[in-house]
């Protein structure tokens, strides 16, 4: 349990030494007796104040009314005539399982035995990634530690001990998405910031009831054909302003998911796609007489395949989940971000077939596989092992409780 309280934390796990200012000092205010607001002393030129409103990507302070009426799951129409728009996000549905998650934390923190003080739980939803040097933000997923020992180094009690000049970095996997050009300003780099702390919010969408479906529609691995057929939108970039000159083909590369789709466009065992893009207007690109673009993939036609290819979009790969619990071996390049999966300890040759993010190698795993049979299905029962252990292993119900409490405990020593 201490592993996964440490892994979710990373540099959060300890606060700072005792010997230097190990709180935060807050004030509460309201405004029109409504929404509270937190006021900070200092957050070093990052905003000290956090509202209580919801909104994405933005963080917020945690208030049980406001979480209240965002949790509720309207239909669209109720949605249009509802008259907490003010603290709702367009995305309705979805939005409110991630409140439906974040009041967790407060029933959690009020079923504990230190509610004398107010203690304030400042948290992010979506998919941008803040850091913050003074105030601990509670948030879907972090950067993925490069190395165990840069992990467990930044996690030690000795770190945390450092001058403010000797800061605890947490090295980290980067995101390099282009091949040409020098796009500085995306690469996810180590900063000399506190990691967010992670939490399990959008639980439905990452490990409802879409899992279970899809054991049911799975089939056995000797049913399987060799091969892959992948599927997503074109997540995860470009930055902008881009250049206006830039050719098709440059826009296409410097886009993870499309440069994929792009290097596995002559494959004979990958049929690799798009199916929507916020960036091109169009839907019918076509490159080296190759279309980029075409319709959606169900369930049941990926797992006619032994290999399920995960590809990250703007943070961790959604599918990765019923991708491991599949009885299809997963591959993928070494995942760059860490949520409630614990992305980061998925081990290549173990749980999955690594990969070059651009896939460039793909097809010569995909022959691997094809010659390696029953050691490629062992890696696909490593992975599914991997999930059972974490979502349906007897006691795994009871340790996610326990895991969270001690966030919370530990959360609540950064503030005085």
């Amino acid at each position: 349990m201490d592993t996964r309280v440490k892994i979710y934390m990373s540099n959060r796990y300890y606060p700072r030494c005792v010997n230097q200012s190990t709180s935060i000092s807050y004030k509460l205010q309201y405004v029109n007796e409504t929404f509270p607001i937190l006021n900070i002393d200092t957050d070093r030129g990052r905003p000290n104040r956090f509202d209580s409103k919801i909104n994405i990507d933005v963080p917020f302070l945690l208030d049980y009314s406001s979480l209240e009426k965002c949790s509720k799951l309207f239909t669209k129409q109720e949605y249009d005539a509802s008259p907490h728009k003010h603290v709702m996000w367009g995305f309705y549905r979805s939005y409110a399982y991630y409140c439906l998650d974040a009041i967790e934390i407060l029933k959690l923190h009020l079923n504990s035995s230190d509610t004398s003080i107010f203690y304030p739980f400042i948290v992010q939803i979506g998919d941008t990634l803040t850091h913050s040097r003074t105030v601990p933000i509670i948030s879907k997923f972090r950067m993925s530690a490069e190395t165990v020992e840069s992990f467990n180094q930044v996690t030690s009690f000795e770190s945390s001990c450092l001058k403010d000049d000797q800061y605890r970095y947490l090295k980290v996997v980067t995101r390099a998405v282009d091949v040409n050009h020098d796009w500085d300003s995306y690469y996810w780099k180590s900063l000399p910031y506190y990691q967010p702390i992670v939490w399990n919010l959008n639980s439905e969408r990452h490990f409802g009831r879409d899992l279970h479906r899809m054991r049911v529609k799975d089939i056995p691995w000797e049913m399987k054909s060799l091969g892959a057929k992948w599927m997503g939108n074109m997540n995860g970039g470009p930055p902008a302003p881009l250049p206006k000159e830039m050719s098709t083909l440059d826009f296409c590369l410097v886009n993870a998911r499309c440069r994929f789709v792009y290097q596995t466009r002559k494959s004979t065992l990958i049929d690799a796609k798009l199916y929507q893009s916020p960036y091109w207007a169009t839907n019918d690109i076509v490159l080296d007489g190759y279309p980029l673009f075409g319709n959606r993939t169900s369930w049941e036609e990926m797992l006619k395949f032994k290999v399920v290819l995960s590809l990250e979009g703007n943070d961790v790969s959604s599918s990765l989940k019923w991708n491991l619990l599949s009885n299809s071996v997963v591959m993928m390049p070494p995942p760059t971000a860490t949520s409630w999966l614990m992305e980061e300890r998925l081990e290549p040759w173990v749980h999955y077939i690594p990969i070059k993010e651009d896939g460039s190698d793909a097809e010569e795993k995909m022959q691997w596989v094809g010659a390696n049979d029953l050691e490629a299905r062992r890696i696909a029962e490593r992975g599914m092992l991997f999930m059972y252990d974490l979502l349906y292993h007897p006691d795994a119900k009871m340790e996610d409780i326990l895991v969270k409490k001690e966030i919370l405990r530990r959360y609540r020593q950064f503030w005085t």
